[in-house]
């Protein structure tokens, strides 16, 4: 049998890489499709329409800490070196009302 040519060694790398990338769009999606339908579930509980065990909404957090970011541990750094404080320091006294 004849060995592959270099375009058919090609064709078959190219082929495996976009059925990896779609592998990893199908699974974005479902974990995206996932947190939706854990969201509704919470909403749905927020609006009365269903009743939730403590278990149960611990769970989906638990859950949803995975899969969203938590904004909470978002920290920002400012250059303070650039900033400039202008500090008015005229003092003027309150007018005094003539209804005392």
């Amino acid at each position: 049998m004849a060995s592959k040519t270099k375009a058919q060694k090609l064709a078959e790398e190219v082929s495996a890489r976009r059925q990896h990338l779609r592998e990893e769009a199908a699974a974005a999606k479902r974990e995206n499709i996932q947190v939706t339908k854990l969201l509704k579930v919470l909403e749905d509980c927020a609006l009365g329409k269903v009743k939730l065990t403590p278990d149960r909404i611990k769970a989906i957090d638990m859950l949803l800490a995975k899969a969203m970011p938590d904004l909470s541990a978002v920290k920002l750094d400012i250059e303070t070196d650039k900033v400039n404080f202008f500090i008015n320091t005229t003092f003027t006294p309150p007018e005094k009302s003539s209804a005392a």
